[in-house]
């Protein structure tokens, strides 16, 4: 297990019942092509997904979701807008009760650009309802991500303005 390099990456004053979801890697990385490299010594591009409990997604880039109207659920941040490595999403008191898949994403375009490899990205996903910590979970060696593109790193699930954690730590190249 790996520590992520963020341990301040701590959510906004929000009341209990906003869920704050947060992920972050390695700091020190080439964010992309680094001139003669292939894979390995280029850095990451993640991106935190939340699979909503009517089976749609919220992400960074194509359906961002609204925090003051529905879904209630909202991508905050895209690392890919600024080369920092820390994404966020917020899912509202308001947001409707269930499941929701908490999944990160790893970007490779043509593999040349991204690593294509989970290991050494030290990525860590944070949890909060409000600023109470949900707890820390950490990506495993690449012996369980490898070079799949989607860690699904569990399920949380909503009940009025509590949420209960069920790791699932499990890697696929699907969506799950």
């Amino acid at each position: 297990m790996v520590s992520g390099p963020f341990t301040d990456a701590l959510p906004k004053a929000r009341p209990a019942g906003f869920a704050t979801i947060t992920l972050d890697w390695k700091t020190t990385q080439p964010f992309i092509h680094t001139d003669g490299c292939k894979n390995a010594c280029n850095g990451w591009e993640l991106d935190l997904i939340v699979g909503m409990p009517d089976g749609s997604y919220i992400d960074p880039y194509w359906n961002p979701g609204y925090l003051k109207m529905h879904p209630y659920v909202k991508s905050f941040r895209d690392s890919f807008d600024d080369h920092e490595p820390l994404e966020t999403i917020v899912i509202s008191s308001s947001a409707v009760d269930g499941l929701y898949k908490i999944i990160a994403e790893k970007h490779y375009l043509d593999d040349a650009y991204f690593n294509p490899s989970w290991q050494n990205s030290q990525a860590s996903v944070q949890m909060y309802n409000g600023t109470a910590s949900l707890g820390t979970f950490y990506a495993k060696p690449s012996s369980t991500c490898g070079t799949f593109r989607y860690w699904h790193v569990g399920n949380l699930t909503k009940t009025g303005s509590s949420y209960v954690w069920q790791n699932v730590n499990a890697c696929s190249d699907f969506i799950p």
